[in-house]
C-alpha cells in the first residue's frame, strides 16, 4: 500500500526527482564547503544522472515480446517468377471481396 494517494498528477514523480537530486546536491556542497553556483550545477546534473541511472538498474527487465506466426500465407509453387496472376484462380469462390 502506498502513502500517497493513488490518482497523482503526473508532474508529481519529475518534482520528487528534482527535490531529490537538490537535496543530495546541498548536502554534498554543504558539506564540502563549495559556494560558487557553478560546480552546485554540476552536482546538481551529476546527480540527476546517477538517479536516472539507478531508476533504469532496478526497473524490471524488458520481456521480448512473442511473434504471431502468420497462417494465411500462400506458398506460390515454382517461385514468384514463374507466377501468373491471370491463371490464379485460388480466389474466385471468396465470400467478401478484400
Amino acid at each position: 500500500m502506498t502513502l500517497l494517494p493513488t490518482p497523482r498528477p503526473p508532474w508529481f514523480a519529475g518534482a520528487i526527482t528534482l527535490a531529490t537530486a537538490a537535496a543530495i546536491t546541498a548536502l554534498v556542497a554543504w558539506s564540502l564547503g563549495i559556494r560558487v553556483w557553478s560546480i552546485w550545477l554540476g552536482l546538481m546534473i551529476v546527480a540527476l544522472l546517477l538517479i536516472g541511472q539507478a531508476e533504469r538498474m532496478l526497473r524490471a527487465p524488458r520481456v521480448p515480446r512473442e511473434h504471431k506466426l502468420r497462417k494465411n500465407l500462400r506458398l506460390i509453387r515454382g517461385g514468384k517468377s514463374a507466377y501468373d496472376l491471370a491463371r490464379d484462380d485460388t480466389t474466385n469462390n471468396q465470400r467478401w471481396l478484400m
